[in-house]
């Protein structure tokens, strides 16, 4: 069965978790000085923070609201001020961050219940969402104040989006890019859905196939739609 295709764009609200495969959080310190991190990040880019959660001492989890920010940039800032603090040279986190889409608010009450049940850690939110806090976290923001506002905004996809929306192409068709390059109809197809299902520009689309310049892009598009 084909895999079915995300529906990121659709969505303001990710489930994201980052993995590292060395120890990151060594201290209760470190602990502390990330989650002021997390804090400051969502100041610097005026998203929504629902949930978050160190894990272990190798990952954490962020249930966010980005409204019209970048995840990808948002991720990056809080990994390059941690990065800043651990005094590290190298990257800490070696993969890239996963990022669940959520669409409904059952689906994220759900999300933070299920991390919780997955650590018992203080450092951990969900004391904030069960109402057992004795003091106020106020950049975080409950899901029981106020509607959430899931619907995406018409803003260009970022490169993480599109990537994500590449790689589920490439999985439904059970190829790899080299074969997209090759094969000028299923290049042309994949180049139709992220047209189609985007509002990403043509540099986008060209840069995230392997470098096809925009006026590539655009005539492939029009002898599409004269052929159809």
């Amino acid at each position: 069965m084909a895999r079915k295709a995300r529906k990121d764009l659709n969505t303001n609200v990710f489930s994201i978790t980052q993995q590292a495969n060395k120890k990151v959080f060594e201290t209760d310190n470190d602990r502390d000085v990330f989650i002021e991190l997390i804090e400051q990040t969502q100041k610097k880019f005026d998203f929504l923070v629902y949930a978050y959660c160190l894990l272990d001492d190798y990952s954490f989890k962020l249930i966010i609201n980005a409204k019209k920010q970048s995840i990808s940039k948002i991720m990056q800032s809080l990994i390059v001020s941690y990065m800043h603090h651990r005094k590290s040279e190298t990257k800490l986190f070696y993969q890239r961050f996963k990022s669940k889409p959520l669409y409904t608010k059952e689906e994220v009450i759900a999300e933070i219940h299920n991390v919780n049940v997955r650590s018992k850690t203080i450092y951990n939110s969900y004391c904030v969402v069960n109402n057992t806090l004795s003091h106020s976290i106020d950049w975080l923001t409950s899901v029981d104040e106020q509607p959430i506002d899931f619907i995406k905004s018409a803003t260009p996809a970022s490169e993480h989006q599109l990537q994500n929306m590449v790689d589920d192409f490439l999985k439904e068709h059970n190829c790899d890019m080299m074969k997209i390059k090759d094969d000028k109809q299923l290049r042309n197809e994949c180049i139709v859905r992220l047209r189609k299902q985007t509002n990403c520009s043509l540099k986008q689309i060209g840069y995230i196939l392997g470098g096809l310049s925009e006026s590539t892009i655009s005539k492939i598009l029009k002898n599409i739609e004269q052929e159809g």
